[in-house]
């Protein structure tokens, strides 16, 4: 990935500048709330951005969107530490659709690298897909090969909420699943029935 350049310029400095200890030592409340003003718009065209490019599952995205709280929703005391949250957010190369897309290209690419059948189309359902079953998943001894393995086989024909319902048998059956017959006509509890047949 190209050397990442703040877009939204910072104007106390750089993002060293905006530790809240920092901030609160060097500048005035007033300072303090016409920056967090400031910067806080840049934040939310951001975010706005991310969401309209269909990056509104990122990690980046889901923490930062909490972030944006107006001015009048904070107290002085609060100010400079939701104006150093907000610095950190715009001066990460992933607060930018060209960042979250790069990293994207080099998710899938290693992805890829190991064979898995992941592509800028698919990428966000198997991420979802991923993140679902890891919750339900902690206890389980499958590794991620295995998780992978289950998405491949179902991927167009079961819902993850479905799988994530039947996790273990779904596991447990993975092999079986490639070997069904015109599986993409069947539902999920179709597929499960015959499997367990």
């Amino acid at each position: 990935m190209a050397k990442f350049k703040p877009s939204a310029k910072l104007s106390f400095g750089t993002i060293k500048h905006y530790n809240p200890q920092y901030l609160t030592n060097n500048y005035t409340p007033s300072e303090l709330r016409k920056e967090y003003s400031r910067i806080r718009a840049v934040a939310v065209k951001r975010l706005a951005r991310l969401a309209k490019a269909g990056l509104g599952k990122t990690s980046v995205y889901k923490y930062n969107v909490f972030n944006t709280k107006k001015l009048s929703e904070l107290t002085e005391k609060q100010i400079p530490s939701a104006l150093s949250q907000l610095a950190r957010f715009l001066d990460n190369p992933l607060s930018t659709v060209t960042g979250q897309k790069a990293l994207q290209k080099q998710k899938i690419e290693k992805l890829q690298s190991y064979g898995y059948d992941v592509n800028e189309k698919n990428f966000q359902s198997f991420i979802d897909f991923m993140e679902l079953l890891s919750q339900q998943a902690i206890d389980l001894q499958y590794d991620s090969e295995a998780v992978v393995e289950l998405w491949e086989a179902t991927r167009d024909k079961v819902s993850p909420t479905t799988i994530a319902k039947d996790l273990d048998s779904w596991l447990e059956n993975r092999y079986k699943i490639s070997e069904l017959p015109d599986i993409a006509s069947k539902d999920a509890d179709e597929i499960l029935r015959l499997i367990k047949e």
